[in-house]
């Protein structure tokens, strides 16, 4: 796994399509099959740390690569501009997680305290927004569920998405 992420950062920073397109072929999550056996304590501090679910399994392997890749934001000053325009090799690695596991897109990690939407919004991502929107709208997902996770509110702030694409100048994610 760790030799196939490696091999997906170096794609996904080259901007390499057609590798990304090879890479997501062969994911070694494409045929994981869940053990519901008992959980192992792999820490030590009392909990079981295998995740309960085959979903819960894959949302956080595919948010790893979130902060890892697809949001990775380069620092600028400059929030309203469009941070990855013409890179095809991370719209097919976005259209992966959100195929994958679309559950990954709404969790709210301890260290962000904000979901995938939220950061798109403030960093004007549209194309992730619309990446989003569309993969909702292929699964034939109720409009209300769209609405739902485009006004789900951050535990830090209490903002939605609107409310960060406002602070971040971002006027096509807003849009």
């Amino acid at each position: 796994v760790a030799s196939w992420r490696s091999r997906v950062v170096a794609a996904y920073g080259g901007g390499d399509g057609r590798k990304m397109d090879l890479l997501v072929g062969e994911s070694p999550y494409k045929n994981y099959a869940y053990d519901a056996g008992p959980a192992p304590d792999d820490d030590g501090d009392g909990d079981a740390d295998r995740p309960r679910s085959r979903e819960e399994y894959l949302a956080r392997q595919m948010d790893w690569f979130l902060p890892n890749c697809v949001q990775k934001y380069p620092r600028t000053n400059q929030l309203s501009a469009q941070p990855f325009a013409g890179n095809p090799a991370r719209e097919r690695l976005a259209r992966y997680i959100v195929s994958a596991s679309f559950d990954v897109i709404l969790l709210q990690s301890p260290a962000r305290s904000r979901n995938a939407i939220h950061s798109a919004a403030y960093r004007n991502d549209a194309d992730f927004l619309r990446w989003v929107v569309d993969d909702c709208n292929d699964r034939k997902c109720p409009r209300k569920q769209i609405k739902k996770f485009l006004e789900t509110y951050c535990e830090d702030g209490g903002w939605t998405p609107l409310h960060y694409a406002t602070a971040g100048g971002a006027r096509e994610a807003a849009e």
